[in-house]
């Protein structure tokens, strides 16, 4: 073997394994970056704002009239008049509480936008990096191959190897050049997901950093299924049913009495008839429309019980099933490291074994080729592995705060 294919041999087990760039944008700043720049959570928090101000003023009495005339012949004694209506039946309070029902609701609506999008943000991080992992190792493969047809297309004209060997060396390097331009793809697609995802633009470098799990808390399975309840769709449901009882109350209250306060006076000149009025004005009877509205709300009120009931289960499948595939993951990951340093012998073995004219070009290859899909498994475990902690984290109620990582 040429002195010059041993070093590349030789650079690419070392490198096959190496970590990426210096890291210049952490899984952290990523969450960061999306809470102060996404146009879905901003649309979320505008809202939650908008219902905000709604519970500001949905509890007070309705507003006071003022009625001006113009009349021609004799004016009627209220023909100009300030009214004030006062509701006694407890409408205020009701309003204020559907309100703030409601606002409640668009809290957990930020909360479900927030953990869809830290999943978006996880999916796409996580697949850049190992896009980039795997890239960079179909490159390695791509420059060895190219120097092993160049070793044997002199090995041929010296006679040493037969043509058989020269042809499966081009067809190595053919099959590299292949892999590194799909590899190439794959991460512009990554990279660009992860771009649009963050509002910049699509072609703009990243460098990342090694996984790791940014300090979280220690995985808990019982902290997680007891965090099923305060799941934010199991609450807008909750919510929802609360909101059309409630609903339904104010709209029986419209049988209750209200309450006239009036200043009146026939005219703006002198000599005109005024004076004050307190009136209890009542509702005589429904024709059916109040009553109809009364069992709306309640059948949407049993219907949104019943989707927490089925949001529950939901939730609880997807929390078991997160937690089980992180178990899984782990156990994989530690496995494929393993795996990694075999094959990493191996292949070192089989490159000495070459050098010394005991092993064939095919034997190289193929001992290379069980190294690289082992790495290319090893990236894929990871990737994964960090994914579905994410997912579990979230799933427990964790959520990243400005100042970073924090226990709902």
């Amino acid at each position: 073997m040429s002195p010059v294919l041993s070093r590349v041999l030789g650079v690419w087990l070392g490198l096959a394994l190496a970590c990426p760039a210096q890291p210049t944008l952490s899984f952290g700043e990523v969450l960061r970056l999306l809470q102060e720049q996404h146009p879905a959570l901003k649309a979320a928090l505008l809202r939650r704002e908008a219902a905000a101000a709604w519970e500001r003023g949905a509890g007070v009495q309705p507003n006071p009239q003022l009625r001006l005339s113009v009349p021609r012949g004799d004016p009627s004694e209220e023909a100009n008049s300030l009214v004030q209506r006062l509701e006694i039946g407890g409408q205020p309070g009701l309003r204020a509480k559907i309100a703030q029902l409601q606002r409640e609701q668009e809290d957990a609506r930020v909360l479900s936008e927030q953990h869809e999008l830290e999943k978006q943000a996880a999916l796409a991080y996580y697949s850049l990096w190992s896009a980039e992992e795997i890239e960079q190792l179909q490159r390695m493969r791509f420059e060895l191959a190219a120097q092993l047809r160049n070793a044997a297309a002199r090995k041929l004209e010296l006679g040493e190897i037969s043509e058989n060997q020269s042809v499966r060396a081009e067809f190595e390097k053919s099959q590299a050049e292949a892999q590194f331009s799909t590899a190439r793809m794959h991460h512009k697609i990554a990279l660009h997901r992860l771009n649009l995802l963050l509002q910049r633009p699509p072609d703009q470098d990243i460098s990342l950093p090694a996984p790791q799990n940014e300090s979280l808390p220690e995985p808990n399975r019982e902290r997680l299924l007891a965090a099923v309840e305060q799941r934010p769709e199991v609450r807008v449901a909750q919510l929802s049913a609360e909101i059309h009882r409630a609903e339904a109350e104010l709209l029986g209250r419209q049988r209750t009495p209200d309450f006239e306060f009036e200043a009146y006076r026939s005219s703006l000149g002198r000599g005109a008839e005024q004076g004050l009025r307190v009136s209890l004005a009542f509702p005589l009877w429904d024709w059916g429309q109040t009553g109809a509205a009364i069992e709306q709300r309640m059948r949407q009120a049993e219907a949104a019980e019943s989707d927490a009931q089925a949001q529950r289960e939901r939730v609880t499948q997807e929390a078991l099933a997160a937690w089980e595939s992180m178990l899984g993951q782990r156990q994989r990951r530690d496995l494929l490291h393993g795996q990694v340093e075999r094959f990493s012998r191996q292949a070192d073995l089989a490159r000495r074994g070459y050098q010394a004219g005991l092993l064939s070009l095919t034997e190289v290859l193929e001992a290379q080729r069980a190294y690289r899909e082992g790495v290319a498994d090893c990236v894929s475990a990871e990737s994964e592995f960090q994914k579905h902690c994410w997912d579990v984290f979230w799933l427990s109620g964790g959520s990243w705060g400005a100042t970073g990582v924090s226990q709902r």
